[in-house]
């Protein structure tokens, strides 16, 4: 990494602040000051989608919209939305189903798939 050569004052980078201007030179050197700065290399944070935990009855509330944006679709004939929802919807009853099998103690379910003939 290059080293830093040029300094600004604070009345100095008031003056860029006020002014939008900078004079030749300057912005390379306030790029360089930049990408030193640690947070110029720190990965971006994602935001939550939503605070709430996915519990039983926020699971069962999902399902239900889902159901009926299933049954919408499929009646409005949109065979691409019908098809995402109903996967979707799928996915959700199989969440829903396997956690009441943990509950009971069960083993978790897996398919073994063979790649041979």
């Amino acid at each position: 990494m290059s080293t830093i050569t040029r300094e600004f004052t604070k009345e100095q980078l008031q003056q860029i602040i006020e002014t939008d201007h900078v004079q030749c030179g300057e912005a390379s050197a306030l790029a360089r000051i930049a990408m030193a700065s640690p947070e110029c290399h720190a990965r971006p944070v994602h935001p939550r989608i939503t605070s709430e935990e996915l519990d039983d009855d926020t699971l069962d509330q999902l399902i239900d919209f889902r159901r009926s944006t299933f049954e919408y679709h499929s009646q409005q004939d949109n065979k691409v939305q019908t098809i995402i929802h109903g996967v979707t919807l799928t996915a959700m009853l199989e969440l829903k189903e396997r956690r009441a099998a943990m509950l009971q103690g069960a083993e978790p379910v897996t398919t073994a798939i063979s790649c041979t003939k």
